[in-house]
């Protein structure tokens, strides 16, 4: 192609060979062949061509040059591999890199072995700490394995047939000084993983009859067996069912339970009897067959949220509490509504709202508590059962979450093993789903700062919850916030710090302060 374009150029003439080729430029020159007259047409294109083919041909090497570079540094090179320079070079580093053994430059090296923690230390740790250890391994996709299984228990009693109650020696040798704790403790831990009891009274209807139409409100309310008088006061009062109107607003549709364990020591004809009249009277009682007691308020949790996933799983909101507490159930069938309307304007402003409100749960938040080491305390837990901090929770006078919440909250707890103290084991499960309970100053959990009661004549028209109250003080509380006095009418629900930290919520911190979490890792 470079020698055929001169062929073709000696066809034209260009306007510089036509200048030269005029008489009065032109010197006389001999005559020669044509041949020779266009070499130096020739000449001058070639210069040109190389002139403009030179920058191309630069920038070709410098391509290559570029990609031979670039695919050296790229292609595996052969190096050995000593796994104590490694360790050496991770004693400095803040991450950890497992020692491997495939020496493979085309493959990542691969651990010798488990590099996890698959038990804990005894000494240092409490049983509830390890089992959970054990069920977080068991139920991890990546670290589930025989060796996940609890070990130093075994299970020899059962419930429906299933071994869940441990083996009374191989406790005592999990969980030094077993036996010089207190009975009630001894029993919980027995039966810790026991939660699969008989249903003995329900209520499937409770959420459809009628009006076929789910609650706006439930209230599950955790009662005994001798607290007749506590669940009619509350029947009267605030825990009136069906359709409510809000103190301002509209309200909704208010459903109600009274959560029961089989009370303790020999069965009482008696109580049975009126057990099941007062069941076919008002229809709300739940009662299964564990035995009710301080340290299994927690089985009524779990037993309810299943319960509700089987006969009420399309609740809006759970009110779920004591029958020693006096609830504001107008105001808050309001504050309910506002969280709804809250969301609605965030949709209309173009937010993403949280139509379902699955992470929904106020009450009286509680942090960084931890276990009282006093065996006078009814909150009483040894640090062979549980070392550490408590998560965040809400005080379990009474709390109200959504039911959404309350379906995930039955799917976690699967997860996390029994605890005694039924709010802090509430606050395990939220911790397990990411979900921080909402402070609310309206809940009063610890009662009224000291004097405010007294002194302030619309103390009980800013609130929305307070424990503990007799069931005469619930009767004349009812009947005042129903008539509100004229100077009480435009009270607004209280935002200041309700209290401080609760007597033996400071005792736990006095007892507990010469303890680290680092000690327990």
């Amino acid at each position: 192609m470079i020698f055929y374009i001169p062929k073709k150029l000696k066809e034209y003439e260009l306007p510089w060979q036509r200048f030269h080729s005029s008489p009065l430029c032109r010197p006389a020159e001999p005559e020669t062949s044509d041949d020779s007259k266009s070499m130096p047409l020739f000449s001058s294109f070639r210069k040109v061509l190389f002139w403009l083919c030179l920058p191309c041909f630069l920038l070709a090497g410098l391509m290559v040059y570029v990609t031979l570079a670039v695919c050296l540094s790229m292609a595996p090179t052969h190096r050995p591999y000593h796994p104590q320079s490694i360790l050496a070079i991770n004693t400095m580093s803040v991450k950890f890199t497992a020692p491997g053994t495939t020496e493979s430059p085309k493959y990542a090296a691969k651990p010798q072995g488990a590099f996890w923690r698959d038990r804990m230390d005894a000494n240092k740790t409490g049983l509830w700490n390890r089992l959970q250890y054990k069920l977080d391994l068991w139920n991890s996709n990546i670290f589930r394995s025989v060796k996940a299984r609890p070990q130093g228990v075994q299970m020899v009693a059962s419930v429906r047939g299933r071994p869940c109650a441990f083996n009374l020696t191989s406790v005592e040798t999990a969980m030094p000084g077993f036996y010089t704790l207190p009975l009630h403790i001894r029993e919980f831990v027995l039966r810790m993983m026991c939660r699969d009891f008989p249903l003995l009274t329900d209520q499937p209807r409770l959420c459809h009859k009628e009006t076929g139409r789910p609650p706006f409100l439930l209230l599950a309310i955790k009662s005994q067996d001798e607290h007749y008088e506590q669940r009619q006061v509350i029947r009267e009062t605030w825990g009136q069912q069906g359709q409510l109107r809000g103190r301002r607003g509209r309200g909704g549709l208010v459903r109600r339970l009274f959560l029961l364990g089989r009370g303790g020591g020999s069965p009482n004809r008696t109580q049975e009897e009126r057990l099941k009249q007062e069941s076919e009277q008002h229809g709300d009682l739940l009662r299964w067959g564990f035995r009710d007691s301080f340290f299994n308020l927690t089985l009524k949790d779990v037993l309810f949220w299943g319960w509700l996933a089987r006969h009420c799983s399309r609740a809006r909101f759970i009110f779920k509490g004591d029958d020693d507490v006096f609830v504001r159930t107008p105001a808050l069938l309001d504050y309910l509504q506002a969280q709804l309307d809250r969301e609605e304007q965030k949709a209309a402003a173009g937010l993403t709202p949280d139509e379902t409100l699955q992470n929904f749960l106020v009450g009286d938040v509680i942090q960084l508590a931890r276990p009282i080491l006093s065996k006078e305390v009814k909150y009483y837990i040894p640090e062979h059962l549980y070392t550490g901090t408590y998560p965040t929770y809400a005080g379990g006078g009474g709390v109200v979450y959504s039911g959404a919440l309350a379906l995930r909250l039955l799917k976690v707890s699967q997860r996390v093993a029994l605890f005694p103290i039924d709010d802090i084991y509430v606050g395990m499960c939220l911790e397990r789903l990411g979900v921080v309970p909402t402070h609310e100053p309206a809940f009063l959990t610890f009662d009224f700062p000291e004097g405010e009661e007294e002194e302030s004549p619309c103390a009980y028209h800013s609130i929305l919850l307070v424990h503990k109250r007799s069931p005469e003080a619930v009767r004349r509380l009812w009947a005042e916030i129903l008539v509100p006095p004229p100077e009480c009418l435009n009270t607004t629900l209280r935002v200041n710090p309700t209290h401080a930290p609760p007597k033996h919520m400071a005792h736990k911190q006095k007892q507990t302060q010469e303890l680290d979490i680092m000690d327990f890792i």
